[in-house]
């Protein structure tokens, strides 16, 4: 088996949790951390950081806020030490990081952007390194098909190993299936997402507006749009709106017991679509019927065609809302085969992928 080093782009406990299943699984791998100053007193796994395999090196953003323009101090003289047969480097193809060693070391390049070829031209020129990267690379990963399909198009060659393993999978240990509440009542709606247009959270909200019935929504999350919401949801009398600010995971987990219906009402923007969806595997993970728009990788993640709806299309969406709340007595069995779909997203199961993967580029790269 391959000697691995793989580097993640972030020191967050949620960024983490494939990574601390991998360093259980496999001896072999050795695991960067960056740490940034601004990130040093909050959101550290600190029984992480003090894992034997585990390398704290300090980490700047030189060109801005972003993991994309994030240097570590160190890596590239760990990387190029002989210890490691693969670098597997979590960060865009057109990162400064996989810039730096790829072509130098064996590297795997995992990314998860979705927009490529079709970007604004100011973010096609900050991507100018993402061809050589992708020809040079020993293996991509993307976090979604959408995105392999976005890096194919601007270049990854079919002889390549690739494949598709998500990074941002939720902690199983805090989302589990709890029983839903079927009394009479508000049907109970629950949004988990930044506030901004994109998200489509006054999609949501008007959607909710034209059902004429009672609907509880409540929202975790924090962005531009927060204060507006109140003023919004005033409109719709039937509409009980509870603005919650940024939930922890343990909040966030239990608004999912609480609901009946989780909604990722995403709308594509020229420089973005849904890249994967952790608050739907979330969702998912709990038992939880999840309604999704059609953008980006949403619709792929929930195997139910009749919780899709087009994005933007407030009509569509309170349609497959009035069904549900029609249908109570059914959003257990929704919510259970939903929740089988996510078991391929468990920590262990993706460990072994990336085992089978990593192989499969060391024998790739003996072969060159």
């Amino acid at each position: 088996m391959a000697r691995v080093l793989v580097v993640s782009h972030s020191a967050k406990d949620r960024d983490l949790v494939l990574w601390k299943s991998v360093l259980e699984h496999n001896p072999l791998v050795d695991l960067v951390i960056p740490i940034l100053e601004s990130e040093k007193s909050s959101g550290l796994q600190e029984t992480l950081l003090g894992h034997p395999r585990v390398v704290p090196l300090p980490a700047i953003e030189p060109f801005g806020k972003g993991h994309s323009s994030m240097w570590i101090k160190g890596l590239p003289k760990l990387a190029a030490s002989g210890k490691y047969d693969l670098v597997h480097v979590a960060f865009e193809p057109w990162a400064l990081i996989p810039q730096a060693i790829c072509g130098k070391v064996p590297t795997v390049v995992h990314g998860a952007e979705s927009v490529v070829r079709e970007a604004p031209l100011l973010l096609r020129v900050r991507r100018v390194g993402i061809g050589r990267v992708l020809k040079k690379a020993a293996g991509v990963l993307a976090w979604g098909q959408t995105s392999l399909d976005a890096f194919r198009e601007v270049g990854l060659p079919e002889t390549t190993p690739q494949g598709v393993i998500p990074v941002g999978i939720p902690d199983p240990s805090f989302f589990r299936r709890e029983p839903l509440d079927l009394a009479p009542g508000p049907l109970r709606v629950l949004f988990v997402g930044r506030l901004v247009p994109e998200k489509g959270i006054l999609t949501l909200i008007n959607a909710a507006g034209t059902l004429n019935r009672l609907i509880h929504l409540r929202v975790f999350g924090g962005g531009p749009l927060q204060n507006s919401l109140a003023d919004l949801a005033s409109a719709y009398p039937d509409v009980i709106l509870s603005v919650e600010g940024i939930g922890t995971a343990e909040q966030v987990a239990a608004g999912m017991a609480w609901s009946h219906v989780v909604v990722i009402p995403s709308e594509p923007h020229e420089s973005w679509k849904e890249q994967w969806g952790r608050v739907a595997v979330e969702a998912m993970l709990s038992g939880r019927p999840t309604v999704v728009s059609d953008s980006g990788e949403l619709p792929l993640l929930v195997a139910e065609p009749k919780l899709v709806f087009p994005a933007g299309d407030t009509v569509a969406l309170a349609a497959i809302l009035e069904r549900l709340d029609e249908n109570r007595q059914e959003l257990s069995n929704i919510g259970e085969k939903l929740r089988e779909s996510a078991e391929r997203f468990s920590p262990d199961k993706l460990v072994l992928e990336l085992d089978e993967f990593w192989n499969q580029v060391e024998r790739s790269t003996h072969r060159h």
